[in-house]
Protein backbone atom coordinates (compact mmCIF):
# COMPACT_ATOMS: atom_id res chain seq x y z
CA UNK A 1 0.00 0.00 0.00
CA UNK A 2 1.37 3.38 -0.91
CA UNK A 3 -0.73 6.51 -1.32
CA UNK A 4 0.09 10.40 -0.27
CA UNK A 5 0.18 9.24 3.29
CA UNK A 6 1.37 5.98 3.93
CA UNK A 7 3.75 3.70 2.52
CA UNK A 8 4.44 -0.08 3.09
CA UNK A 9 7.83 -0.66 4.12
CA UNK A 10 7.55 -4.27 4.95
CA UNK A 11 4.70 -6.21 3.38
CA UNK A 12 1.67 -6.68 5.75
CA UNK A 13 3.63 -5.67 8.71
CA UNK A 14 5.59 -2.23 8.48
CA UNK A 15 4.44 0.89 7.19
CA UNK A 16 6.02 4.86 7.47
CA UNK A 17 3.75 7.60 7.04
CA UNK A 18 2.65 11.08 8.20
CA UNK A 19 0.21 12.91 10.59
CA UNK A 20 -3.22 11.88 9.00
CA UNK A 21 -1.84 8.35 8.36
CA UNK A 22 -3.37 7.31 11.61
CA UNK A 23 -6.92 7.62 10.34
CA UNK A 24 -5.88 4.67 7.79
CA UNK A 25 -5.50 1.65 10.38
CA UNK A 26 -8.33 -0.32 9.20
CA UNK A 27 -6.87 -0.53 6.03
CA UNK A 28 -3.58 -1.44 7.48
CA UNK A 29 -5.53 -4.61 9.03
CA UNK A 30 -6.73 -5.58 5.74
CA UNK A 31 -3.83 -5.39 3.85
CA UNK A 32 -2.29 -7.33 6.75
CA UNK A 33 -5.22 -10.21 6.30
CA UNK A 34 -4.61 -10.47 2.88
CA UNK A 35 -0.98 -10.95 3.35
CA UNK A 36 -1.07 -13.99 5.37
CA UNK A 37 -2.24 -15.96 2.47
CA UNK A 38 1.45 -14.87 0.89
CA UNK A 39 3.12 -15.47 4.30
CA UNK A 40 5.01 -18.67 3.38
CA UNK A 41 5.86 -17.95 0.17
CA UNK A 42 6.98 -14.73 1.46
CA UNK A 43 8.94 -16.76 4.21
CA UNK A 44 10.83 -19.28 1.63
CA UNK A 45 11.93 -16.15 -0.81
CA UNK A 46 13.71 -14.25 1.99
CA UNK A 47 13.90 -15.70 5.22
CA UNK A 48 15.63 -12.93 6.67
CA UNK A 49 12.89 -10.49 6.50
CA UNK A 50 10.03 -11.58 9.24
CA UNK A 51 6.82 -12.78 8.44
CA UNK A 52 3.27 -12.34 9.82
CA UNK A 53 2.89 -15.18 12.41
CA UNK A 54 -0.73 -16.68 13.14
CA UNK A 55 -0.97 -16.38 16.61
CA UNK A 56 0.00 -12.37 15.91
CA UNK A 57 -2.57 -11.59 13.49
CA UNK A 58 -5.21 -13.87 13.77
CA UNK A 59 -8.65 -13.36 11.93
CA UNK A 60 -10.44 -12.74 15.17
CA UNK A 61 -8.13 -10.15 16.24
CA UNK A 62 -5.51 -7.61 15.25
CA UNK A 63 -3.07 -5.62 17.24
CA UNK A 64 -1.85 -2.45 15.65
CA UNK A 65 0.92 0.09 17.53
CA UNK A 66 1.21 3.36 16.16
CA UNK A 67 4.57 5.03 17.18
CA UNK A 68 4.63 8.32 16.50
CA UNK A 69 8.05 10.42 16.37
CA UNK A 70 6.81 13.87 17.40
CA UNK A 71 7.54 16.54 20.05
CA UNK A 72 5.10 18.97 19.31
CA UNK A 73 2.15 18.42 21.90
CA UNK A 74 -0.61 19.63 20.11
CA UNK A 75 0.23 16.92 16.88
CA UNK A 76 0.55 14.19 19.90
CA UNK A 77 -2.54 15.17 21.24
CA UNK A 78 -4.24 15.14 17.49
CA UNK A 79 -3.08 11.58 17.03
CA UNK A 80 -4.10 10.37 20.43
CA UNK A 81 -7.83 11.77 20.14
CA UNK A 82 -7.51 10.08 16.20
CA UNK A 83 -6.72 6.77 17.58
CA UNK A 84 -8.98 7.23 20.37
CA UNK A 85 -11.82 7.86 17.55
CA UNK A 86 -11.22 4.57 15.84
CA UNK A 87 -11.40 2.59 18.82
CA UNK A 88 -14.63 4.26 19.94
CA UNK A 89 -15.53 3.74 15.80
CA UNK A 90 -14.76 -0.02 16.27
CA UNK A 91 -16.48 -0.64 19.43
CA UNK A 92 -19.45 0.81 17.33
CA UNK A 93 -19.40 -1.25 14.44
CA UNK A 94 -18.90 -4.43 16.55
CA UNK A 95 -22.08 -3.24 18.78
CA UNK A 96 -23.83 -2.70 15.90
CA UNK A 97 -23.17 -5.99 14.32
CA UNK A 98 -23.73 -8.07 17.68
CA UNK A 99 -27.71 -6.50 17.66
CA UNK A 100 -27.69 -7.47 14.62
CA UNK A 101 -26.84 -10.80 15.12
CA UNK A 102 -29.66 -11.12 18.42
CA UNK A 103 -32.25 -9.72 15.59
CA UNK A 104 -31.56 -12.68 13.40
CA UNK A 105 -31.11 -15.42 16.66
CA UNK A 106 -34.99 -14.14 17.53
CA UNK A 107 -35.90 -14.45 13.85
CA UNK A 108 -34.45 -17.61 13.40
CA UNK A 109 -35.94 -19.31 16.43
CA UNK A 110 -39.31 -18.12 14.99
CA UNK A 111 -38.36 -19.77 11.81
CA UNK A 112 -37.31 -23.09 13.66
CA UNK A 113 -40.90 -23.09 15.90
CA UNK A 114 -42.71 -22.76 12.85
CA UNK A 115 -41.31 -26.05 11.05
CA UNK A 116 -41.18 -27.50 13.80
CA UNK A 117 -45.31 -26.70 14.39
CA UNK A 118 -45.76 -27.82 10.90
CA UNK A 119 -43.85 -31.07 10.62
CA UNK A 120 -41.41 -29.48 8.15
CA UNK A 121 -38.88 -31.81 7.73
CA UNK A 122 -38.01 -32.43 4.00
CA UNK A 123 -37.81 -28.69 2.64
CA UNK A 124 -34.26 -28.23 1.55
CA UNK A 125 -34.56 -24.47 2.80
CA UNK A 126 -35.43 -26.18 6.57
CA UNK A 127 -33.05 -24.22 8.86
CA UNK A 128 -32.38 -27.83 10.77
CA UNK A 129 -30.83 -29.01 7.30
CA UNK A 130 -26.86 -29.34 8.62
CA UNK A 131 -25.44 -28.02 5.17
CA UNK A 132 -27.67 -24.97 5.21
CA UNK A 133 -26.58 -24.78 9.13
CA UNK A 134 -22.79 -24.96 7.94
CA UNK A 135 -23.13 -22.22 5.31
CA UNK A 136 -24.83 -19.70 7.45
CA UNK A 137 -21.99 -20.00 10.19
CA UNK A 138 -19.60 -19.46 7.45
CA UNK A 139 -21.19 -16.30 6.45
CA UNK A 140 -21.22 -15.44 9.79
CA UNK A 141 -17.68 -15.92 10.57
CA UNK A 142 -16.80 -14.00 7.46
CA UNK A 143 -19.07 -10.88 8.66
CA UNK A 144 -18.05 -10.60 12.51
CA UNK A 145 -15.76 -7.38 12.68
CA UNK A 146 -12.14 -8.72 13.90
CA UNK A 147 -11.31 -7.37 17.19
CA UNK A 148 -9.07 -4.55 17.23
CA UNK A 149 -6.61 -3.60 19.61
CA UNK A 150 -4.65 -0.21 19.13
CA UNK A 151 -1.48 1.08 21.00
CA UNK A 152 0.59 4.20 20.95
CA UNK A 153 3.71 4.83 21.67
CA UNK A 154 5.65 8.30 20.94
CA UNK A 155 9.50 8.54 20.38
CA UNK A 156 10.07 12.56 21.31
CA UNK A 157 12.34 13.90 18.37
CA UNK A 158 11.98 17.10 16.36
CA UNK A 159 13.00 17.42 12.79
CA UNK A 160 15.97 19.75 13.65
CA UNK A 161 19.57 19.79 12.57
CA UNK A 162 20.38 19.88 16.45
CA UNK A 163 17.96 16.71 17.40
CA UNK A 164 19.73 13.73 18.44
CA UNK A 165 18.49 10.78 16.35
CA UNK A 166 21.01 8.07 17.56
CA UNK A 167 19.70 8.80 21.16
CA UNK A 168 15.81 8.05 20.70
CA UNK A 169 17.11 5.16 18.30
CA UNK A 170 17.11 2.06 21.04
CA UNK A 171 13.17 2.90 22.33
CA UNK A 172 12.31 3.61 19.04
CA UNK A 173 14.09 0.05 17.26
CA UNK A 174 12.71 -1.83 20.98
CA UNK A 175 9.20 -0.34 19.99
CA UNK A 176 9.49 -1.93 16.86
CA UNK A 177 10.50 -5.33 17.90
CA UNK A 178 7.69 -5.60 20.65
CA UNK A 179 4.64 -3.91 17.77
CA UNK A 180 5.66 -6.84 15.46
CA UNK A 181 6.02 -9.42 18.11
CA UNK A 182 2.44 -8.76 18.26
CA UNK A 183 1.30 -7.66 15.30
CA UNK A 184 1.53 -4.79 13.07
CA UNK A 185 3.08 -1.28 12.78
CA UNK A 186 2.87 1.97 11.66
CA UNK A 187 5.65 4.71 12.18
CA UNK A 188 4.72 8.36 11.70
CA UNK A 189 5.51 11.94 12.05
CA UNK A 190 4.20 15.00 10.50
CA UNK A 191 5.01 14.67 7.31
CA UNK A 192 6.40 11.22 6.85
CA UNK A 193 9.40 12.76 5.51
CA UNK A 194 12.65 12.85 7.62
CA UNK A 195 11.92 11.67 11.32
CA UNK A 196 9.95 8.43 10.49
CA UNK A 197 11.97 7.70 7.77
CA UNK A 198 15.17 7.27 9.42
CA UNK A 199 14.13 5.37 11.97
CA UNK A 200 12.50 2.49 9.80
CA UNK A 201 15.70 2.91 7.68
CA UNK A 202 18.04 2.22 11.59
CA UNK A 203 15.29 -0.41 11.53
CA UNK A 204 16.21 -2.26 8.15
CA UNK A 205 19.95 -1.95 9.05
CA UNK A 206 19.68 -3.70 12.24
CA UNK A 207 17.57 -6.14 12.02
CA UNK A 208 17.98 -7.24 8.17
CA UNK A 209 21.60 -6.03 7.66
CA UNK A 210 21.77 -9.09 5.30
CA UNK A 211 18.97 -7.54 3.18
CA UNK A 212 19.95 -3.72 3.76
CA UNK A 213 23.77 -4.02 3.51
CA UNK A 214 23.94 -0.16 3.56
CA UNK A 215 22.00 3.54 4.60
CA UNK A 216 21.49 3.92 0.67
CA UNK A 217 20.15 0.70 0.05
CA UNK A 218 17.59 0.82 3.17
CA UNK A 219 16.67 4.69 1.75
CA UNK A 220 15.82 3.45 -1.58
CA UNK A 221 13.75 0.67 -0.04
CA UNK A 222 11.75 2.98 1.81
CA UNK A 223 11.49 5.35 -1.16
CA UNK A 224 9.94 2.69 -3.08
CA UNK A 225 6.96 2.82 -0.25
CA UNK A 226 7.29 6.28 0.24
CA UNK A 227 9.10 8.25 -2.60
CA UNK A 228 9.15 11.55 0.13
CA UNK A 229 11.29 9.72 2.12
CA UNK A 230 14.28 12.07 2.72
CA UNK A 231 16.17 12.46 6.21
CA UNK A 232 17.29 15.73 6.72
CA UNK A 233 21.26 16.03 6.51
CA UNK A 234 22.00 15.63 10.37
CA UNK A 235 19.52 12.15 10.38
CA UNK A 236 21.48 10.93 7.43
CA UNK A 237 24.72 11.69 9.07
CA UNK A 238 23.66 10.30 12.26
CA UNK A 239 22.51 7.48 10.48
CA UNK A 240 25.55 6.75 8.39
CA UNK A 241 27.32 6.69 11.59
CA UNK A 242 25.19 4.36 13.13
CA UNK A 243 25.29 1.66 10.03
CA UNK A 244 29.39 2.06 10.68
CA UNK A 245 29.29 1.32 14.78
CA UNK A 246 26.48 -1.35 13.58
CA UNK A 247 29.09 -2.94 11.43
CA UNK A 248 31.69 -2.61 13.51
CA UNK A 249 30.00 -4.51 16.27
CA UNK A 250 28.84 -7.11 13.75
CA UNK A 251 32.48 -8.00 13.01
CA UNK A 252 33.71 -7.61 16.25
CA UNK A 253 31.54 -10.89 17.10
Amino acid sequence: MTSSSIGEVLPGLLWVGNLMSVTKIESLVQISTERRTARDEMHTSSASIRTIDSTSLSEKKAIVTVISILSNTNLIKFVTDALQRLRQDHLLQKEQYRLTQTDGTVEEDVIRKSIDNHDITDSKDATTNPSHDNSLEEQEDARTPMELEIRHVVVPLKDSLDSDLLSVLPDALDAIDKALDHGICLVHCAKGASRSVSVIIAYLLSRHPDKFNSFDDALRHVRKARPQAMPNARFAADLRRYEKDWKTKQHAK
